[in-house]
């Protein structure tokens, strides 16, 4: 079973993990204990250092005005490579910039993750 940390708003990919041909393992910020997708707390940013590269298949970080880079700061470099950046309509060129640097190199929009959610997850 695939593993995925989504680090983003469940509603915003739920028809998209739903709509896959087998079952996933998602945890979300709520369950690490953010319990909005717009803010972060230390506690999470803590347990974001504390992942390990072989915890999960896919992250899904949703850029969420900007507050994704610096949860993404966070992110080892074995999840950085794992990860996809979503936004609704793409990112400007600063924050894009901004994830280039720290070697994110996946972005799409959310409505192109619904689409290639299980190319992504190689289901």
């Amino acid at each position: 079973m695939k593993h995925v940390l989504l680090l983003d708003d469940y509603s915003s990919v739920s028809v998209g993990i739903d709509a896959l041909s087998e079952p996933i393992t998602v945890v979300t910020e709520k369950e690490l204990g953010n319990p909005d997708v717009y803010r972060y707390t230390p506690a999470l940013l803590d347990r974001l250092r504390a992942c390990q590269g072989n915890e999960f298949d896919l992250v899904i970080l949703g850029n969420n005005q900007g507050i994704g880079i610096l949860k993404a700061h966070s992110l080892c470099d074995d999840l950085r490579v794992k990860t996809i950046v979503v936004s609704n309509m793409g990112l400007d060129p600063d924050i894009d910039e901004a994830y280039d640097k720290l070697g994110f190199t996946k972005r799409m929009t959310r409505s192109e993750l619904f689409w290639k959610l299980s190319e992504e997850l190689g289901l």
